[in-house]
């Protein structure tokens, strides 16, 4: 086991058992001819500089996923792949970058959790799923969702606590839950029209975060989507929204909250819970001024003031998310539209 450090399977294999090369701790390369159509339990479990070279789609259909259980990869060729559950799991120490080409339609659970040298990741167009904790506690800086994503599982980007910086979540997205929890250096985000619930703990821990821009399409902020944004400094509750949660505890430097919904939303407990509402100013509409200043919790607020009285500072340019480029220029997302290049606060370059 020690000495194989590379590996050409001949055309005349079609199958590779369970923990066929594993421990095989410097294997290096391996090809894997499109003759083989099943691969076993385990089967590279500690093949510590495995380079992957499938080219079979088939391969990663078995029942059984986890064939690379341990497995560390120095470099990822995902051509034409199905990215299963567990695929890469626990690939600690090589992976710096992966390219997903527009061939993968699917990124399985777990699928590079602990990748903690893997800082950038590309999703191509073709992938529609993002699987639960399918990047969680890596180490990207940045991430850009396409907007042919339709849905991302929990905690799919969790953890990162001292990497990740930016976030561009795509139109095709509806729901959220847990995305962001303790990734307490997020700076800035961009959420696209077209998401309706912010699912809990999406932003749980996010300390860094200070503002961000809640889609129109927004209805539903559940519990504790915001709590521990300590550095949160203002939010804008678009008009669609119907109930909130247990969304904003722990927020002590959220002083400006604009609620643009006429009908007040319900609340559940403790919504505010540790913010400092004596001190916190609230913009409604003007006709439903005196409904929320009735309303439990929405009434602690120490100032009430109708809309047109907010200021304009507080919402950023309003960024055209759908029918626009997203790119990484020198570790940062920038959004081409129009001809015109926006910072992903929506500031116009």
């Amino acid at each position: 086991r020690g000495n194989v450090t590379s590996v050409t399977i001949p055309n005349s294999v079609t199958s590779i058992g369970d923990k066929a090369f594993n421990d095989c701790s410097v294997l290096a390369s391996i090809t894997i001819p499109e003759s083989v159509i099943s691969i076993g339990y385990n089967t590279f479990a500690g093949c510590i500089f495995v380079k992957e070279n499938f080219v079979n789609n088939s391969l990663l259909n078995a029942e059984e996923n986890n064939n690379y259980w341990g497995a560390k990869f120095a470099d990822i060729e995902l051509d034409g792949l199905l990215i299963r559950n567990d695929t890469i799991i626990d690939c600690r120490g090589n992976v710096t970058s992966v390219t997903i080409p527009n061939s993968v339609t699917s990124i399985g659970d777990y699928a590079f959790v602990y990748c903690t040298s893997l800082t950038s990741v590309t999703i191509g167009n073709g992938v529609t799923s993002i699987g639960d904790y399918a990047f969680g506690k890596a180490a990207l800086t940045s991430i850009v969702v396409p907007d042919n994503v339709t849905f991302i599982g929990k905690g799919a980007f969790c953890e990162m606590e001292e990497t990740l910086k930016s976030a561009v979540i795509g139109s095709g997205v509806k729901e959220l839950y847990a995305t962001f929890v303790e990734c307490s250096s997020l700076e800035s985000v961009i959420l696209s029209e077209g998401l309706e619930t912010i699912g809990d703990e999406v932003f749980n821990g996010c300390n860094f975060l200070k503002r961000i821009n809640i889609p129109h399409s927004v209805t539903s902020i559940e519990e504790s989507a915001f709590a521990g944004c300590r550095s949160l400094e203002s939010i804008v509750i678009p008009s669609g929204v119907t109930t909130i949660d247990y969304a904003f505890g722990f927020c002590i430097s959220l002083t400006t909250v604009i609620c643009k919904a006429i009908e007040v939303p319900k609340l559940g407990a403790d919504v505010f819970e540790d913010m400092p509402l004596s001190e916190a100013t609230l913009y409604v509409p003007a006709e439903s001024l005196e409904n929320y200043k009735a309303a439990e919790q929405w009434k602690e607020f120490g100032i009430i003031l109708p809309l047109d009285k907010a200021p304009s500072a507080v919402e950023n340019t309003r960024l055209p998310i759908t029918n626009s480029t997203k790119l990484l220029r020198n570790g940062q997302v920038y959004i081409l539209q129009d001809g015109k290049t926006y910072t992903i606060t929506g500031q116009k370059l």
